[in-house]
């Protein structure tokens, strides 16, 4: 019997490392690197990055979102 992926939910917790690991990182950058255009910089990249990711982990869980919310995928 396969596994259907109606009967999945959305990955939260991918999600929340995701959040995590971005305020960990900019956290580690707020700390060790002076303020200047480097900071900002990296800080710029890693916000960046982050929501690069979410948007991923929207996309890949797009239709049990919509499954957990009631709609047909």
């Amino acid at each position: 019997m396969k596994h259907d992926w109606r009967d999945a939910k959305p990955a939260w917790s991918l999600l929340y490392v995701i959040v995590l690991l971005q305020t960990g990182v900019l956290a580690v950058i707020e700390v060790s690197i002076p303020p200047g255009a480097l900071r900002t910089a990296l800080e710029s990249v890693v916000v960046v990055a982050g929501f690069g990711l979410m948007l991923m982990w929207r996309r890949l869980n797009r239709a049990r979102l919509d499954v957990e919310n009631g709609r047909r995928a």
